[in-house]
């Protein structure tokens, strides 16, 4: 998201006007960083409301480019996801169709935990789960009746009912339920005002 300011110093001369606008843009920047502090923050709070048991990874994925006042360009700040985390939260944004060979899937599918798995705390399956699992005597892949094209990861135990490890399917269809945008406005309209108002306050009394 850019933010751009303009000021109307024309009135004064050009000695005035330098000064001025310095002590501007010195609030501006102090201004806007402070903003991007504050919605990445909301950004982070409303992953924890929104997604189950998030990594602390996807929450640090809310980030920002901060402003700077390099005297050349007009101050603007960037607020963002980083690349790594966006190759998953960018369908959870916008909504789509994750397949097989896509970031955090296999060359034959999505792997989703089954309901008898061991999962860690944040409900995700080890990064070495399939090796293991394969490993293990009983433990196999079967078709899915319900679900043509999806496999089954099953353990028979003698005596026992079948266990239901995961599942790999084709596709995941995601509909978007993050609302980065939405977040990041009602941090505009509700913090960037109040924000730039107390930094320019800040700036101009440190000038005096």
């Amino acid at each position: 998201m850019r933010i751009d300011i303009d000021l109307d110093v024309s009135e004064f001369d050009r000695d005035a006007d330098t000064y001025i606008r310095k002590d501007w843009s010195d609030g501006i920047v102090a201004g806007l960083n402070r903003w991007a502090r504050v919605t990445q923050l909301r950004l982070q709070t409303a992953m924890l409301r929104v997604f189950d048991r998030p990594v602390p990874f996807t929450a640090q994925g809310a980030s920002f480019l901060p402003a700077r006042n390099d005297g050349v360009r007009d101050p603007a700040v960037l607020i963002t996801i980083m690349r790594q985390q966006a190759q998953w939260l960018e369908l959870e944004i916008f909504g789509g169709e994750r397949v097989a060979g896509d970031y955090a899937t296999t060359s034959r599918g999505v792997l989703i935990p089954g309901p008898d798995a061991k999962v860690d705390r944040y409900g995700n399956l080890p990064r070495d789960f399939l090796s293991k699992a394969l490993a293990r005597k009983r433990v196999g892949w079967a078709p899915s009746r319900q679900q043509p094209g999806s496999l089954l990861l099953i353990e028979e135990i003698p005596g026992q009912s079948s266990k239901l490890l995961a599942l790999l399917v084709p596709e995941i269809d995601y509909k978007p339920r993050f609302d980065f945008y939405g977040v990041v406005g009602e941090s505009a309209a509700a913090d960037l005002g109040p924000i730039i108002a107390d930094e320019l306050s800040r700036s101009l009394a440190a000038g005096d």
